[in-house]
């Protein structure tokens, strides 16, 4: 079973274990409700390292995210993202993600655990038309610091000022990259970067009372949101209209099957 770098740090601060899509990963450290409440009234860090960060770069990167993309990355400026869906060619969703501009021949990625090989095969098979190349990024990890009070204490950590940056916008500053997005309907950020980088992250935050937060708050966090869990809320079966997912459609751009 798979583990992120932070798995002996979970271990002790007490976790418990579940298996996520071959991942063993944190479902709560003694109490879900007390966590679900931190991240509500003040806030809390996560470890998403499960997830998936895919990178592409080439003179038709743009070009070619219009093209897998349901939403059209033409609405969003540099150094802002972008919520999407991927489908087949029955509009079945493969998956949901977030799609980040640097300009427009770099983008990043960042997809679910579960969808690994189902969205890496369909970048593949796409990717070939087009002047762009892309790369899974398994060395970088991912944490996720959500609640009211959580730019305040990333500020701190990171010796970073953050209130410039709004929802669904992000930066790179010091071999970081720190964006304005997140999976709890509150305020937060998630910082991507390398495991010692994330390491000192974590630590600091749990030595200034910030509490660790499981899989099993996040999703409680998520369904108060409105929030769709890929396999849940929608599987390759539903298109984006049935998932209550058609604001993420842009019928310029997206498939006629759509």
């Amino acid at each position: 079973m798979n583990r992120t770098f932070l798995y002996e740090s979970h271990l002790g601060l007490g976790s418990k274990f579940v298996n996520f899509s071959g991942w063993e990963m944190p479902i709560h450290y003694g109490s879900q409700i007390n966590e679900h409440n931190s991240v509500r009234n003040s806030a809390g860090i996560f470890d998403v390292s499960h997830m998936n960060i895919f990178d592409f770069c080439g003179v038709e990167a743009k070009e070619f995210m219009r093209h897998v993309l349901t939403n059209d990355v033409n609405k969003i400026d540099d150094g802002s993202a972008l919520y999407s869906v991927i489908t087949n060619n029955e509009g079945g969703i493969i998956d949901d993600l977030i799609v980040y501009k640097f300009n427009n021949e770099k983008f990043r990625v960042v997809s679910n655990c579960s969808t690994f090989d189902d969205v890496n095969n369909f970048f593949e098979s796409n990717i070939i038309k087009f002047d762009c190349e892309f790369h899974h990024k398994p060395s970088l990890g991912i944490l996720a610091i959500q609640g009211p009070e959580s730019e305040i204490a990333l500020k701190n950590i990171l010796k970073l000022e953050l209130s410039n940056y709004k929802s669904f916008s992000f930066t790179e500053r010091n071999k970081l990259f720190v964006s304005r997005t997140g999976y709890t309907g509150e305020d937060g950020f998630e910082v991507i970067g390398e495991p010692e980088e994330l390491q000192n992250i974590w630590d600091l935050c749990i030595s200034r009372s910030i509490p660790p937060i499981g899989l099993g708050a996040r999703d409680t966090l998520r369904v108060e949101a409105g929030m769709n869990l890929n396999g849940t809320d929608m599987t390759i079966k539903n298109n984006p209209f049935e998932s209550n997912l058609g604001w993420v459609v842009d019928f310029r751009i997206s498939k006629e099957i759509l």
